[in-house]
């Protein structure tokens, strides 16, 4: 019982270990993603021209911003202004260099501090037009189709160092505790009532099944059990014939 309880216990320790070194060294530098995934057209930049995309609430502090651009025809990029305005705060403009080849470009604006609310501006200050992609906002994706659906374009937000998943925990539970009129140490302690109670209850139901009674057979079956063997040796001494001789094997004593 006790080396069943230990290697339970063994196990899950061990199961706890491996999760916090995965989480540990799942590193990564997004912090906030608006748009995504960006697979319609939000607008097309001509030379001089810009698009803006306004209030977007970040949890996290950042200091770069990505956009998802594409070309025409394969060609290079045009150079780009990135421009982030914080409401009641700073505003940066970083500038992505030319000749990328589409896809997603990023710009380092600066740190901005986590809960910021910001107007993210992209400008073409280049001779060939750009195209800048997104989804509509709150749109599933079965319903692109509809033509009336604005689509504004995706701005993903990256810090200057990654943080691995074990370190985004806490903002985890601030986000989630958004969603539920629930303080974050709520969900702390529920948490912790996962990691420590699922092994808890393992040991309680191994325990509980070693200490359940055997089932043993009746003491009447077990007086019972002889019977048919003295039966047997009764009808095989009725089977031989009386007066029959039983032969002696050759060097064998005692009377024939």
């Amino acid at each position: 019982m006790r080396s069943g309880v230990a290697v339970l216990l063994a196990l899950a320790v061990a199961g706890v270990v491996a999760v916090l070194v995965v989480a540990a060294g799942d590193d990564r530098a997004v912090a906030h993603a608006v748009g995504l995934p960006a697979i319609g057209p939000a607008g097309t930049l001509a030379q001089g021209d810009r698009l803006c995309r306004r209030d977007i609430e970040v949890p996290v502090s950042f200091e770069r911003v990505r956009v998802v651009t594409t070309i025409a025809r394969g060609l290079p990029g045009p150079p780009l202004a990135v421009r982030v305005s914080q409401r009641g705060g700073d505003t940066r403009i970083a500038r992505v260099p030319g000749g990328y080849p589409g896809g997603t470009v990023e710009a380092r604006v600066g740190h901005f501090p986590a809960g910021a609310t910001v107007d993210v501006c992209v400008r073409n200050l280049g001779v060939r037009e750009v195209v800048l992609l997104g989804i509509p906002p709150g749109v599933l994706l079965g319903e692109l189709g509809d033509t009336n659906v604005q689509v504004e374009f995706a701005v993903v937000f990256a810090r200057d160092r990654p943080l691995s998943t074990l370190g985004q925990v806490p903002e985890m539970l601030q986000r989630a505790a958004l969603f539920k009129p629930v303080a974050p140490w709520l969900l702390w302690l529920l948490l912790g009532g996962v990691v420590l109670g699922l092994p808890a209850l393992l040991v309680a139901a191994l325990r509980s099944s070693a200490a359940a009674p055997r089932d043993e057979p009746p003491a009447d079956a077990a007086a019972a059990a002889p019977a048919p063997a003295r039966a047997e040796k009764a009808e095989t001494a009725a089977a031989v014939p009386v007066g029959v001789r039983t032969l002696r094997r050759p060097g064998a004593s005692g009377p024939e």
